[in-house]
């Protein structure tokens, strides 16, 4: 069964070679002497693979190029998507902290400022009487004066 398999190989690959064929590759460059310049080396063939053994017997032979092992899927999306929400996070997290500081800062200027606003609040008040009186004064005085249609026969005499 062996031999079988070695004919197999041979008959289904020609250009193979088995290891048997393969020949060590030997530097036979003589030496060098002082002053001579070294010749450059000789291109050796490369050594070829041999070939993958033949399937056994009632397999269907695939071809081995072909086929690809599967990759695993890529997950840089989810990654991506991941840092996103994270940011998005941090981002309203600093937000509402703002906001926090923001609504604790001008209730205490609210404070601070209440009774001003208050005493603001009486200030205008005690002069929207003022104000009142006045104008009632003003309305007195504007009474009292005559009326200037009455005026206009009273002219100064001419000397």
């Amino acid at each position: 069964m062996a031999e079988t398999d070695k004919t197999k190989n041979e008959n289904s690959n020609p250009n193979a070679e088995t290891k048997s064929e393969q020949k060590p590759v030997q530097d036979t460059a003589p030496p060098v002497e002082a002053g001579q310049t070294v010749p450059s080396p000789q291109t050796q063939p490369l050594p070829t693979v041999p070939a993958p053994p033949a399937p056994a017997e009632g397999t269907p032979a695939a071809a081995p190029a072909a086929v690809e092992p599967e990759k695993p899927k890529s997950r840089a999306w989810l990654w991506l998507l991941g840092g996103c929400l994270v940011l998005l996070i941090i981002f309203l997290a600093g937000l509402g902290i703002l906001g926090w500081l923001g609504i604790k800062q001008v209730k205490s200027v609210i404070q601070k400022y209440e009774p001003t606003i208050q005493d603001t609040q009486k200030n205008i008040d005690r002069m929207n009487q003022e104000a009142s009186q006045w104008e009632k004064k003003s309305q007195e005085v504007r009474d009292s004066m005559p009326n200037p249609e009455d005026l206009k026969d009273m002219t100064p005499k001419q000397y």
